[in-house]
């Protein structure tokens, strides 16, 4: 429990407390955990557990998005961009246009994001029973830092 609170809160007083230990004992014991090597251990695999959740969770939302985006803000940016102040066009919600080409005669030409694509990536995640190695594998690496090389220091 006091590993769980720490990823929370990063406060070990509050952590220990939180976990169930008495308030006037709680700094010292929060110290003690701490420096155990396997609490340490623990935590960190927590942390990162938090990480790729936050990432996976993003993830679904943008899959959302892409699959429930509705294109009024493309078709007011296709028929008014001239009249729009630059303000208006950064308020636009143009999430799903990959691509964006202002054609010589003045219109514009727009690429969206596949949304039968983003169906079977959902679908696909969603099903873990199947994908479960597989997705993991992608939001760990998603969550690594990347390995320092001193022959790629500029």
């Amino acid at each position: 429990m006091f590993c769980r609170h720490y990823c929370n809160y990063l406060n070990p007083k509050e952590s220990a407390i939180k976990a169930g230990y008495p308030a006037q004992k709680a700094e010292k014991i929060a110290e003690k955990l701490l420096s155990k090597k396997e609490i340490s251990s623990l935590i960190k695999n927590l942390e990162n557990k938090t990480q790729q959740d936050k990432i996976y969770n993003l993830f679904i939302i943008a899959l959302k998005r892409m699959i429930l985006y509705r294109s009024n803000d493309t078709v007011k940016l296709l028929t008014k961009a001239e009249e729009m102040s630059k303000e208006e066009i950064e308020n636009l919600d143009l999430f799903n246009i990959c691509e964006i080409k202002k054609l010589k005669d003045g219109g514009f030409e727009f690429k969206f994001i596949d949304r039968i694509k983003a169906i079977e990536t959902l679908l696909a995640i969603l099903d873990k029973t199947q994908n479960n190695l597989q997705i993991n594998d992608f939001f760990k690496a998603l969550t690594a830092k990347p390995a320092y090389d001193e022959n790629d220091a500029i």
